[in-house]
């Protein structure tokens, strides 16, 4: 607790439940008296009161805490009327509904079908009992009781309610059958045998992640449509203030990939992703696992990369060989490989669903037929508008990939010799996307940006 909220902390969720007695303010009015006699000692000084003055960080504004966790909180920094402007502008971005003008693939492009996985936490005011005893509970523990599958039915059935309250579009009603698949929730019960099973997902699927103790993860069917895509991105509104991410979760999308299979086409995708990888990174401020679970390719598998640009470039002479051949020629080349459920799947561009290849060292994962998915695993847990423009750059770069004129894809890619790019705009403009309304929303984001709202 933090030593300021005894004195001052009177309302809010948290406010409520601050200890304001005597003893307690006391305890903080200590620490604020040593705090002030520690800094004293700093024989330091300003040149003048005007460099004192831009340094403060009390040039801050009050605002309500869209949290209700306290009466409200102070913006600080040197600009704090802009910064406030900035953070309402945010607000409104984020809670916008799309324009039905703003498809999420490209115009005029075939659309490809895809799917996507969101893992979350909840928000911690909202947990129940048996969702602290899942959090509390030694992991060894939580293979000899029943609380994980009581803990998933009870949050998914919150989850199923506000899968079947959705609003569908009038195109969905048209369509009652897919409707009801799209309203319809699985939970993966009894834990852990659930877990990783080989099966084609028709309805939504609700499962414990493995990578962090109380880490749900929701599953979009499969093969979406665009008017379905954007029915279940509209489901993740709703989570808003129950869900939230953290630094081991994430937001992953898979797109029909099978038509980058003719002219090397998939290795210009990975070279362009890999060109803005870093950028795009910084943007997003990406999880710490992402270093794990959204590698790079010079990061996870520098042989590789090399290889995929010589033959790009047509300095190879592995012209005759499968891409599927130069990917397991080069796995026992992937850097730091953890454990078995390590390999392919865990770069930030998945591509063993497209290709012939192991996803792991030895994991179900491997048993998982070849639908032929791109994935796209490196962006943070996303809800509603920014998922949505996440969604929107995995469709149109595999539409923009599949179709461009490979002399021009060959000038956006990451060639032998070529240098990263330093900025995303550019990319962002190839898929038609609106620069300044993704630098906006995702600039202020990183992967706990949802607990904000909890």
């Amino acid at each position: 607790m933090a030593p300021e909220k005894p004195a001052f902390e009177f309302v809010g969720d948290v406010g409520f439940e601050v200890t304001h007695t005597e003893h307690a303010i006391l305890i903080g009015q200590h620490v604020a008296n040593q705090f002030v006699a520690k800094a004293r000692l700093n024989p330091s000084r300003f040149v003048s009161q005007q460099a004192e003055e831009q340094a403060l960080i009390d040039k801050s504004n009050f605002v309500t805490d869209a949290r209700h966790y306290f009466s409200g909180v102070y913006v600080m920094a040197t600009g704090g009327r802009e910064l406030t402007a900035a953070w309402e502008e945010l607000e409104r971005e984020l809670f916008q509904p799309h324009q039905p003008e703003e498809p999420i693939g490209l115009p005029g492009f075939t659309w490809l079908p895809l799917s996507f996985e969101l893992e979350m936490l909840e928000c911690p005011l909202r947990m129940q009992p048996v969702s602290r005893l899942v959090l509390s509970t030694p992991k060894s523990r939580l293979l000899e009781t029943t609380i994980v599958d009581e803990w998933l039915n009870m949050t998914g059935n919150m989850v199923s309610q506000l899968i079947q309250t959705q609003a569908a579009s009038q195109s969905l009603l048209q369509r009652p059958v897919r409707l009801l698949q799209l309203r319809s929730l699985k939970v993966g019960t009894p834990w852990p045998d659930a877990h990783d099973q080989v099966q084609v997902l028709t309805s939504w699927y609700w499962e414990k992640e493995k990578t962090v103790q109380n880490l749900l993860e929701l599953s979009s069917p499969v093969d979406l449509s665009e008017d379905e895509a954007e029915f279940g991105i509209d489901v993740t509104r709703s989570f808003v203030g129950k869900f939230h991410g953290c630094q081991g979760s994430s937001f992953q999308s898979h797109v029909a990939g099978r038509c980058l299979l003719s002219d090397d086409r998939l290795i210009g995708l990975l070279l362009l992703w890999e060109k803005y990888h870093d950028a795009l990174k910084q943007l997003i401020q990406a999880r710490y696992r992402s270093q794990d679970f959204a590698r790079s390719l010079s990061q996870g598998n520098p042989e590789l990369l090399v290889s995929l640009q010589k033959r790009w470039a047509g300095q190879s002479n592995s012209a005759e060989q499968s891409l599927s051949d130069i990917f397991r020629s080069h796995e026992h080349n992937i850097v730091s490989m953890k454990d078995d459920r390590d390999g392919y799947r865990n770069f930030a561009v998945n591509v063993c669903h497209v290709l012939n290849i192991s996803c792991c060292r030895n994991c179900p994962k491997n048993l998982v037929p070849k639908f032929g998915g791109v994935e796209f695993r490196l962006f943070n847990t996303e809800f509603g508008e920014p998922m949505r423009l996440a969604m929107s750059l995995f469709q149109r770069l595999v539409q923009r990939s599949c179709t461009m004129p490979l002399a021009k894809f060959h000038e956006w890619t990451l060639n032998l010799g070529g240098t990263r790019a330093a900025e995303v705009t550019p990319f962002f403009e190839l898929l038609g996307l609106n620069a300044t309304r993704l630098h906006l929303l995702f600039s202020s984001s990183g992967p706990e940006r949802w607990m904000w709202h909890c």
